[in-house]
């Protein structure tokens, strides 16, 4: 698998264990078998900008 270096990712982890995966900035993108990781990163990004565009509001 190739991940090539992504500017909006700070910190990418692999972790080898009963399934393989890889975390970016906390998320979970990618689970062996579940496809192609780059699919994961952009996602991450994704969740993160909806998240910082969302203001909070209390009741």
């Amino acid at each position: 698998m190739k991940v090539r270096k992504t500017p909006f990712v700070q910190e990418v982890l692999f972790c080898k264990g009963e399934r393989n995966m890889m975390v970016a900035d906390n998320y979970v993108v990618w689970r062996e078998g579940d496809g192609d990781p780059l699919d994961g990163l952009y996602d991450a990004k994704i969740i993160e900008r909806v998240r910082a565009s969302t203001y909070p509001f209390s009741g």
